[in-house]
């Protein structure tokens, strides 16, 4: 039976919008703004510190409305642009905080801020090569940027550029040792090259560094799990549970190595644990088959792959396998309908074909 692929964490990504607070004031709470309103409507600084206590507080539209005035008293107040960008941001409104984020830095070319929210929001947009350019200039104006180079190493791992990556991650680590997302994504990073040993020496790194990252305890089980070092693969998932016992990816990892180790029971009680904190994990429906499968548990197998095939009705090879186990149970009608399903969704699905093939002559006999 084919077996589904592990579950994992990707590369790192935290919102670290930068905000301009260097025009603030402290002039109290919201409330003491709107006291003493009417005696600075003329003073743009009013406006946008009020507008950083709105965007603070996550009233995003009144922190526009604010930054928006603090603009139109004066035009050339590029750190007000940069923080309306930052709201049109957090509203999901990109190519406005595009547009802000451009003016603040045609204002102030040196504006290092501006080029850094401008790539995050590039990097949502998937335009790559703008968020990779806009990051070199601000590593050009900051070379000790380390959160620079932390996310331009991210966009060339999305870009399966993996040494450039590798070589932004290793230096955001030799400007800060302690820097654990960067060993974390580092181990991202060489397991996408294939070097599972380094992988696993990175992922190390960042556990030694926080002994509670339960992210980098799941993917060193992946890796271990594929260099078959199974027992390691389920010491490190099992820490990432005991960590967090919602770790939903990790209870799916258990159940894959276990399948592998040929302990289905133990694998069924893992996919089992993850289908309860997520009832519509496909993956989990379609793995506790062939659990049930390699048991000969042939009609809890239909079961899970109808549920796989419900939640994903492309899901080919739930279809393959459940052909094989109608075709066990001699109901070679159903067994042949759900191999020419997964031929008509994939007509290059071999595994499909062959078994119709094979099908089809035993039915002939």
């Amino acid at each position: 039976m084919i077996v589904g692929s592990y579950d994992k964490t990707a590369s790192a990504y935290q919102d670290l919008s930068k905000i301009d607070r260097s025009s603030h004031k402290d002039h109290g709470k919201i409330s003491d703004y709107l006291i003493i309103s009417e005696v600075d409507s003329e003073d743009a600084d009013f406006y946008n510190n009020r507008g950083l206590d709105y965007y603070k507080k996550g009233n995003y539209d009144q922190a526009i409305l604010d930054y928006t005035k603090a603009i139109a008293l004066n035009r050339q107040y590029f750190q007000a642009y940069n923080n309306r960008g930052l709201a049109y941001s957090k509203i999901k409104r990109h190519d406005q905080a595009v547009t802000d984020y451009t003016k603040a830095i045609e204002l102030n070319p040196k504006y290092i801020i501006a080029y850094y929210n401008r790539a995050l929001v590039y990097e949502v947009q998937k335009k790559y090569q703008q968020a990779i350019l806009d990051y070199g200039k601000a590593i050009g104006l900051n070379p000790k940027d380390i959160e620079a180079y932390k996310n331009r190493g991210r966009i060339y791992h999305k870009r399966r550029q993996f040494d450039k990556a590798i070589l932004d991650y290793s230096k955001a680590i030799q400007l800060n040792p302690q820097y654990t997302i960067a060993y974390y994504n580092l181990g991202l990073a060489y397991e996408a090259k294939g070097d599972n040993e380094t992988a696993i020496f990175q992922y190390t790194q960042a556990i030694s560094l926080n002994g509670q990252y339960t992210e980098a305890y799941n993917n060193r089980g992946i890796v271990y799990h594929k260099i078959r070092a199974y027992d390691k693969a389920i010491g490190d998932y099992k820490k990432a549970i005991k960590l967090n016992h919602q770790y939903i990816q990790a209870y799916y990892n258990l159940g894959l190595v276990y399948g592998q180790k040929e302990e289905y029971n133990q694998a069924i009680i893992n996919y089992d644990k993850a289908i309860a904190l997520n009832p519509k994990y496909t993956s989990a429906y379609y793995n506790r088959g062939v659990a049930h499968d390699n048991k000969k548990e042939y009609y809890e197998a239909i079961s899970d792959y109808t549920k796989a095939i419900k939640l994903n009705p492309q899901y080919i090879q739930a279809y393959n396998n459940r052909g094989l186990v109608y075709e066990m149970i001699g109901q070679y009608s159903k067994a042949m309908e759900n191999y020419e399903k997964a031929i008509e969704l994939n007509n290059n699905y071999q595994l499909a074909i062959d078994n119709r093939n094979r099908l089809q002559a035993k039915m002939q006999n």
